[in-house]
């Protein structure tokens, strides 16, 4: 009879040993659930969804890099700048989404972008002050964007040249315009580092890495078996853990 109480002590301990190694590992995964879920579930006052991710190996882990070469024009000594569809004043980026960057102008006040479908207009500054398209006016087929000698704005679309009057909402179509017109230029190195610094860093939201982490997506597929198996462990551990309290009450 000892040697059966003795025999029975030995797995009784060994099963609580087991238990508790596992509730260990387990803990960290709670919390980790929990600080991320947490978080998520206060993402607009956290405004998780506005902060992004700076560390390189993170966006490296997550292939953030830009869709290919910067598309830049000069005009005196501003930088327009294209990557992917984001535009850049000098390296800092325009608030929106844009087409394909055509040319800038600017002999008025305002800086005069031409990207598909639309003009843009910019402060010197950089400040967005608004975007024209056709519904105000803006020649369709747009190709190419320039200025006058008399200062005008004048653009080349799919039809004909078109002069712009003062304001830039009414277009008049000629046959010949004399312009100088913007011309594609390469992007100075230490532009284009600043440009892809300034595109992967709003590349990935905080919002993104945290239902990551908390699904186990950040490993991939394999990430999410992981966490599968995660949830398995806290069933049997939760199982084992109410069936020794049982049998410690008898």
């Amino acid at each position: 009879m000892s040697r059966r109480r003795k025999k029975h002590g030995i797995k009784w301990r060994s099963l609580y040993q087991w238990h508790r190694m596992l509730g260990i590992a387990a803990g960290v995964f709670v919390m980790l659930l929990a600080i991320t879920g947490l978080m998520i579930n206060h993402t607009e006052s956290l405004e998780l969804d506005e902060r992004y991710a700076r560390a390189d190996w993170l966006l490296d882990w997550y292939g953030i890099a830009p869709p290919g070469d910067a598309v830049s024009y000069r005009l005196g000594e501003r930088w327009i700048s294209q990557l992917g569809n984001r535009l850049y004043l000098n390296g800092e980026e325009i608030p929106g989404s844009y087409g394909r960057l055509l040319g800038v102008a600017g002999p008025r006040q305002l800086l005069v972008i031409a990207v598909e479908g639309e003009i843009v207009l910019l402060t010197p500054t950089g400040r967005l002050v608004e975007r024209l398209g056709h519904a105000q006016g803006v020649p369709a087929g747009m190709q190419s964007v320039g200025s006058s000698e008399a200062g005008d704005i004048v653009v080349a679309a799919a039809h004909g040249y078109y002069v712009a009057d003062e304001a830039l909402v009414s277009w008049r179509e000629r046959d010949s315009v004399q312009a100088h017109w913007a011309r594609q230029e390469n992007t100075p190195p230490a532009l284009h580092t600043r440009l892809v610094s300034a595109y992967r860093g709003k590349g990935l939201t905080m919002e993104r890495v945290l239902l990551d982490l908390h699904s186990g997506r950040i490993l991939g597929s394999r990430g999410e078996l992981f966490m599968d198996g995660i949830a398995i462990l806290f069933m049997l551990l939760a199982s084992t853990g109410i069936w020794l309290w049982a049998k410690r009450k008898r």
